[in-house]
């Protein structure tokens, strides 16, 4: 008794290879876009920052701590003394791209101060209990400043 012994030849296999390879170079990366991540990077960016100048403040307080939000861009102005105003450094921070900062009662550009005990204050209204940063992209994403200072992301 003879089996026949069947399989693919090797064309039918470098031509799937091949097909499967074209697929993943011009279908999936249009599943998965970058600006479907990209306001999560940049809620995790601007929470380290807020995280910082907290840490900052709480640990220089003769210095003036605070976060700048501006259309463009999130950073910690770089300020020497008690006075703030400093304009923060741009190659530092986080660059937004195609994402947008906007807080319910701040208009651009708004600065978030913290105190030497890390508890933020809004300093168009003086206070911050709580405040809500909301990061919008392709969904959107809120970082929330709690009156005792407990910084997080919902």
């Amino acid at each position: 008794m003879k089996y026949k012994q069947q399989a693919f030849t090797l064309v039918e296999l470098i031509m799937v290879i091949l097909l499967l390879g074209i697929l993943s170079v011009s279908v999936v990366p249009k599943m998965f876009t970058q600006s479907d991540v990209e306001y999560i990077t940049v809620r995790d960016l601007v929470v380290a920052q807020l995280r910082l100048a907290q840490i900052k403040a709480m640990n220089q307080t003769t210095i003036c701590t605070r976060v700048k939000f501006s259309s463009s861009h999130v950073g910690i102005e770089q300020n020497v003394g008690a006075s703030c105003g400093s304009a923060p450094d741009e190659s530092v921070g986080v660059n937004l791209g195609d994402v947008s900062v906007t807080m319910v009662g701040a208009a651009l550009p708004f600065y978030i101060t913290f105190d030497g005990q890390g508890r933020g204050v809004l300093a168009q209204t003086g206070q911050c209990s709580p405040c809500q940063i909301e990061i919008s992209g392709s969904g959107i994403e809120n970082i929330v400043i709690e009156s005792q200072g407990y910084i997080h992301a919902l």
